[in-house]
């Protein structure tokens, strides 16, 4: 496409908003983003609550979970809810279902919608690196200003 408009003249132009567009926009997807956060939280445990797990992203230091503005960043920041969570995991074919944490007794027989790890291990070895960086990243920071007329 920047050939063509290095052909109709455009081509500065086209090189500069495609440089806008990529320093507004992340990186790694928000379910990858997601993926990645859930599997720190995972790192000590087995299964979790879905009210848990939400807790335990928004202590993260470095995640965005507090202020959570929507899979496409349009709404008003807010705290990542459940039902968001869920929809952006039903992507990888990750749904909540009933689990029996280990602190409630038998006896009780109370049980909470929630996640085992096991329900993320095969998205996580193909959507995230063994560091836990993204696997798939995008090319945006290879994108440059360049004189028209080149590539």
């Amino acid at each position: 496409m920047l050939s063509i408009a290095d052909n109709l003249g455009w081509g500065d132009q086209a090189r500069q908003a495609l440089a806008e567009f990529a320093q507004q926009h992340e990186d790694a997807d928000i379910g990858i983003r997601l993926l990645e956060d859930i599997r720190k939280v995972f790192s000590t445990a087995d299964r979790m609550s879905s009210r848990a797990l939400i807790e335990s992203l928004s202590m993260l230091d470095d995640a965005e979970w507090t202020e959570f503005r929507g899979t496409r960043g349009d709404q008003s920041p807010h705290k990542l809810k459940a039902g968001e969570m869920a929809l952006i995991l039903r992507n990888f074919g990750i749904k909540s279902r009933s689990i029996r944490l280990p602190e409630r007794t038998a006896a009780t027989g109370a049980t909470l919608k929630g996640y085992h790890r096991a329900q993320f291990e095969e998205a996580w070895r193909v959507y995230c690196n063994e560091d836990g960086t993204a696997a798939q990243r995008s090319n945006s920071s290879m994108l440059r200003i360049i004189g028209s007329g080149t590539t």
